[in-house]
């Protein structure tokens, strides 16, 4: 197996900003942070100056965080905000790759898997990652996190699928996309862990990324989640995730079906869901807003039965 390291931690600077008119006024001419404690105050003030929304055509305001469902959140560490979550002997997320990734591996053609190329943003501790490399794929696993990563190598190595894994750590946003790359592209809770406006900028990096062939399946936490900021999910008072302090970009129902269903996105979506669900794979048990998205390239036409395979045809 390979790791690669490029990673920069580059220093975030803020301009003098006068926000009097929230109550909040920052008083020097410019601040040096990091860029962990920057995306942190951008989620406050954020929070402080935009929380009224827009629901159903009216402006409504989430409660304050202490008026709704409470989490226990291990994100304490700035360098490596999932290290808890990973060293654990039961890592966090467990090994069952998400649905898309299953239904990517159903449609990877059997005679060509040897040479399929695979990216996996966000790749975590590698549930996605080894289950691609174990159907043949080469697969490039993207973390931030040193302990994801060693997870990744680890459990390559023992499903002896350590030479088909290449891990890398980098920020999702200074990953070198590579025109036309890859055969699938997995982005399993990538998008919503960046800012919205750059997680545009990588979507159509993801999208350049794809070949001809390319599939693509892409999960993002909604504004239904209980750790949403946005209703209804900022009304909930369903448990939240111990890692929800890392989501800071909730998606809105249909916001990514409208991405992949823009005539420059070039996809042809297979399957499409907004869902509720309970997760018990780390952590006290806490509801989810999800939404996943499954595609192709447009003009390709897989044998697709669905996920799970709904109607397939009866054996002999």
């Amino acid at each position: 197996m390979t790791t690669k390291r490029h990673v920069t931690h580059r220093p975030v600077y803020l301009a003098k900003t006068d926000l009097k008119s929230s109550g909040i006024t920052l008083r020097k001419n410019l601040y040096r942070i990091s860029p962990t404690a920057a995306v942190t105050l951008e989620c406050l003030l954020a929070s402080t100056l935009l929380s009224p929304v827009r629901h159903n055509g009216t402006i409504q305001s989430c409660p304050a965080q202490s008026d709704h469902a409470q989490h226990n959140s291990i994100m304490t560490d700035a360098a490596d905000p999932f290290f808890e979550a990973y060293n654990r002997d039961n890592i966090a997320y467990g090994e069952t790759p998400a649905p898309g990734v299953q239904s990517i591996i159903d449609l990877s053609a059997a005679g060509e898997s040897g040479q399929l190329r695979a990216l996996d943003l966000g790749a975590g501790a590698g549930r996605d990652s080894i289950a691609l490399a174990k159907a043949g794929y080469h697969v490039t696993a993207v973390d931030l996190s040193d302990m994801g990563l060693e997870r990744i190598n680890q459990r390559a190595a023992a499903a002896g699928v350590g030479e088909r894994v290449t891990t890398q750590a980098a920020d999702v946003r200074e990953f070198d996309f590579e025109p036309g790359k890859y055969d699938a592209i997995i982005a399993t809770t990538v998008l919503d862990h960046i800012p919205a406006a750059d997680a545009a900028i990588v979507w159509k990096k993801i999208l350049d990324s794809l070949t001809q062939t390319g599939l693509l399946a892409v999960e993002v936490h909604s504004s239904e989640d209980p750790g949403s900021d946005l209703p209804p999910g900022c009304d909930s008072t369903a448990p939240k995730s111990e890692t929800t302090g890392a989501v800071v970009n909730y998606f809105t129902p249909n916001q990514l079906a409208e991405w992949a269903t823009e005539t420059s996105a070039n996809l042809r979506i297979l399957r499409y869901e907004e869902r509720l669900e309970w997760d018990y794979t780390h952590g006290p048990e806490h509801m989810h807003g999800k939404v996943s998205l499954l595609a192709i390239r447009k003009g390709n036409s897989p044998d697709w039965y669905g996920q799970p395979r709904l109607f397939p045809r009866r054996e002999a």
